[in-house]
């Protein structure tokens, strides 16, 4: 006659410890700190690009060129909390930008001595990788520096034989980490300099990124 009911005590307590392991699974309750996620992560950027070197076609001046819509995808991991590394190839364009020699008439050419016409409009992509330092400003913001290393691909060509080149340059960003998970919101201004036809592009864009 005793046995019965402690049996069915013992089911009761086992029962109601069973329920809340999935409870404490779940997503943390009011009040609890986020866990800040690391690991792999995919950003988009979309801000403006502009570029330096050679001559404005319109007046021959040695300014920059016209701002253009700057597009950058990425790929990276934090291997640390204050390192990450990722892939990212980035498209935008130059315009009314001269890297040859520019005649009386305006026009662009690739020498003094070869009158033959080059481009003054061009695209520019940028491939390659880089290597992101992480200093933690507060639980939620932190400074990245960053390092750029790839090959830039002009089309079409604005040297004759020069299509693109090895690139490298630096970059200075804000990371503010979201009360939403997963998602991180940054802005950052980089440089880089193109070898070949030594070009230089500034590119300036928020940056939103979501880590897995």
């Amino acid at each position: 006659m005793t046995t019965t009911p402690i049996f069915l005590r013992a089911f009761a307590v086992a029962a109601v410890i069973i329920s809340a392991l999935p409870a404490r699974a779940a997503t943390p309750a009011q009040g609890e700190p986020q866990e800040l996620r690391a690991g792999l992560f995919l950003d988009v950027n979309l801000g403006a690009l502009t570029a330096f070197g050679g001559w404005r076609l319109s007046d021959g001046a040695q300014m920059p060129s016209p701002p253009s819509p700057y597009l950058q995808i990425g790929v990276g991991y934090e291997a640390q909390p204050w390192l990450a590394v990722g892939l990212t190839f980035g498209l935008g364009a130059s315009s009314d930008r001269c890297l040859g020699t520019m005649t009386a008439q305006g026009t662009c050419v690739e020498s003094a001595s070869d009158a033959r016409s080059v481009a003054s409009d061009f695209t520019i992509a940028l491939l390659g990788a880089e290597l992101s330092y992480r200093h933690a400003l507060s639980p939620r913001l932190r400074l990245n520096p960053r390092l750029h290393l790839g090959w830039t691909f002009l089309d079409p060509m604005p040297r004759l034989d020069v299509d693109g080149g090895f690139h490298a340059g630096i970059a200075l960003g804000l990371e503010w980490a979201t009360p939403l998970d997963h998602f991180t919101l940054g802005l950052e201004l980089d440089w880089r300099f193109i070898v070949g036809p030594n070009l230089n592009t500034v590119g300036i864009y928020p940056r939103v990124k979501y880590t897995f």
